[in-house]
């Protein structure tokens, strides 16, 4: 996870041994909870107004 010119930015990977994990962020007054599987990245907005996300090199709409 990184900040670029004041974005959020995430590349995923998931270890080998676990089938997926799910974390809670605070990002800019948003609460974004982000469920990252082997093969799905799902980001839900908890509280917060939308905002856009780069995700593994493609932006997401998250609202």
């Amino acid at each position: 996870m990184r900040v670029k010119d004041g974005q959020l930015h995430f590349n995923t990977m998931v270890p080998n041994h676990w089938e997926s994990f799910t974390f809670k962020i605070l990002f800019r007054k948003r609460l974004l909870k982000l469920n990252i599987s082997k093969n799905n990245v799902s980001i839900d907005l908890v509280s917060g107004e939308a905002l856009q996300v780069m995700v593994n090199g493609e932006m997401l709409s998250v609202s």
